[in-house]
């Protein structure tokens, strides 16, 4: 029988181990992509290069009845997954809670076939939002509210198109776009980080505030406030590029008032 976590520390574990992984190899050798798989709402986040090849796909597969497993190479799929280091089983969570997670992403890097490496690429705001959604979920995880992450576009089996919040925060720049892909490339760089009823699934609860993330800008704002986005790359540079200072500004767009 799989082991189940709660929701909150599914996310964290997913988003710690895939940013330090891209931390090492570069957001243009490892794509970060959120499917939305017709079995799942909460889907998987691929990691994989960005123009197809001989690297395995690193797919943390969220839900589906897995909660927290790890598939190396064929896509959408942990029955028939290559094995991952010396773990007993597939599940990635219960190795980010119960080891150092560098030792984790040792692991995954050597079973995918990736180079290793110690040194971590130069944060660029890519880097950045996804270190300050990885550090944000991290500080929440066992809080009585947790948090979910969802991409701005939705890719699933049956249809694709832009979420709600890419709507709102896209607004006539996504309304003048003429076709799907047009589309999609507006969205996807968009991120949403919602508060949940943990214990009911990942469901965001009513009026909850939530966070957005453009991580080809560098920004983030309160989702009921796009046009007040944070540039995090000025903030992360004039703290003399400490993440605390720039993840504790990102949670207090929370502040209701």
């Amino acid at each position: 029988m799989a082991q189940s976590y709660r929701w909150s520390v599914v996310y964290a574990a997913t988003w710690r181990l895939a940013t330090e992984l891209r931390r090492r190899h570069g957001s243009d050798s490892l794509r970060l992509i959120h499917y939305y798989p017709g079995h799942s709402p909460t889907g998987i986040v691929e990691l994989g290069p960005p123009a197809e090849g001989t690297e395995k796909r690193i797919q943390f597969v969220l839900g589906g009845g897995c909660n927290g497993e790890l598939a190396l190479g064929e896509p959408f799929g942990s029955v028939a997954a290559d094995p991952v280091g010396e773990w007993e089983s597939p599940n990635y969570v219960a190795q980010y809670l119960a080891r150092d997670p560098r030792a984790v992403v040792d692991d995954i890097e050597a079973s995918a076939g990736l180079p290793s490496t110690s040194k971590a690429r130069s944060t660029t705001p890519t880097l950045l939002v996804h270190r300050v959604i990885a550090t944000v979920l991290e500080r929440r995880a066992l809080a009585r509210q947790g948090f979910r992450v969802i991409n701005g576009w939705i890719d699933n089996s049956t249809a694709g198109g832009p979420a709600a919040f890419a709507r709102a925060a896209l607004g006539d720049d996504l309304e003048s776009a003429r076709y799907p892909d047009e589309q999609m490339k507006l969205a996807s760089p968009l991120w949403q980080v919602s508060p949940m009823i943990d214990d009911m699934g990942p469901f965001v609860e009513a009026d909850a505030l939530s966070l957005g993330f453009d991580e080809e800008a560098g920004t983030a704002w309160r989702a009921d406030r796009p046009s007040a986005a944070v540039d995090l790359m000025a903030q992360y540079d004039g703290a003399a590029r400490k993440l605390a200072p720039v993840v504790t500004l990102v949670e207090a767009l929370l502040d209701p008032r």
